[in-house]
């Protein structure tokens, strides 16, 4: 596990619960785990960035793991969480967009970053837009 200081500092200035920010692998099918530390009201936030195909989805997933965090998906509310987890999950990607500038104000994921929002629902391997481009 890598704590990574960058995004440890973005993840604290949108909740100073936040411990750190670490790299490490997780489940197959899992890039990012927020957990609670039991004894207070901290929160770990892992990614595994092995899985990741750029930046941005780095950064889509450390936002979208701190609206978990956000939102109540954890502690007393993780029981409705997980019998609503398509819906949670939703919520949470709406939540990251909108926190990082990507959607207009009509709630739309705005025409420059369509790529990247492509590239997160398809929970693409490669990055889309620098595969169009050349660059991210």
């Amino acid at each position: 596990m890598r704590i990574n200081s960058f995004l440890t500092d973005i993840a604290k200035d949108y909740d100073k619960r936040v411990e750190y920010v670490a790299f490490c692998p997780l489940q197959f099918d899992h890039f990012g785990e927020v957990h609670r530390r039991k004894s207070v009201e901290q929160y770990r936030v892992l990614i595994d960035r092995e899985k990741l195909p750029c930046p941005y989805s780095v950064i889509f997933t450390l936002f979208h793991e701190l609206g978990h965090i956000a939102l109540g998906h954890l502690g007393y509310m993780k029981k409705h969480y997980e019998e609503n987890q398509n819906a949670a999950e939703a919520e949470v990607d709406e939540w990251a967009f909108h926190r990082m500038g990507l959607m207009d104000k009509h709630g739309q994921i705005k025409e420059e970053h369509k790529l990247c929002y492509e590239c997160h629902r398809t929970r693409s391997l490669v990055c889309l837009k620098e595969s169009k481009e050349g660059c991210i």
